[in-house]
């Protein structure tokens, strides 16, 4: 059978809003793939590049099949259970995620959650992937949730507005992957560059 939705999280996390999650989004002919994973250790890759925690994984089936047969009613209900998801793992009494340098002290700031994500399947092996603000409200949540959805519907429906998505002229995936965030003051999708800028301007002087 295809997959549709993976629900991915680590052993650590209570199961119970992965659980609920996945009720809400029962379906006829929908395939859920739920997994539990021991938490990764120290990595030196990018850190937005890396899995979240907890992810959800939209496959190309689920948008160029199921919703065919489902219609919107199902959308619907991914939106909110979505949304719903992240305001659970982003607060503050779930244990977060925290970064740390390699002398063993915290990162003073996270711009985006290390807890959460969601990411969909595009075409050629790439992903998208939506970074989520660690400090978002359930409004913000919501927002970015559907800006997402709807992007990632309309590319696989092929009639994407590319000035949907602030700088998506020519998005370069970095591991296979395509990061996309939430503008607030636009209430658009922006595409993210994993690399640092001063790390940027060393490779441009060569």
């Amino acid at each position: 059978m295809t997959h549709h939705i993976g629900v991915t999280f680590v052993e650590d996390l209570p199961a119970s809003p992965f659980e609920e999650l996945i009720t809400s989004l029962r379906f006829d002919g929908l395939d859920i793939v739920q997994e539990a994973r021991p938490m990764h250790g120290p990595s030196m890759a990018m850190e937005w590049l890396l899995p979240t925690a907890a992810f959800v994984y939209l496959a190309k089936p689920y948008f160029e099949s199921f919703l065919k047969e489902a219609g919107k009613d199902h959308y619907t209900l991914l939106k909110a259970g979505l949304t719903r998801l992240g305001s659970r793992l982003l607060d503050k009494k779930t244990p977060q995620v925290t970064m740390f340098h390699s002398d063993g002290k915290a990162k003073p700031s996270q711009e985006f959650s290390l807890t959460y994500s969601v990411l969909a399947e595009l075409e050629g092996g790439v992903s998208a992937k939506l970074l989520i603000k660690t400090e978002s409200s359930a409004e913000i949540l919501e927002q970015a949730t559907k800006a997402f959805l709807d992007f990632v519907r309309s590319y696989h429906n092929g009639v994407i507005d590319l000035s949907s998505v602030e700088a998506f002229e020519s998005p370069e995936p970095v591991g296979r992957i395509l990061l996309f965030a939430l503008n607030e003051e636009t209430g658009k999708l922006k595409v993210v560059d994993p690399i640092p800028m001063h790390v940027r301007k060393k490779q441009e002087k060569f």
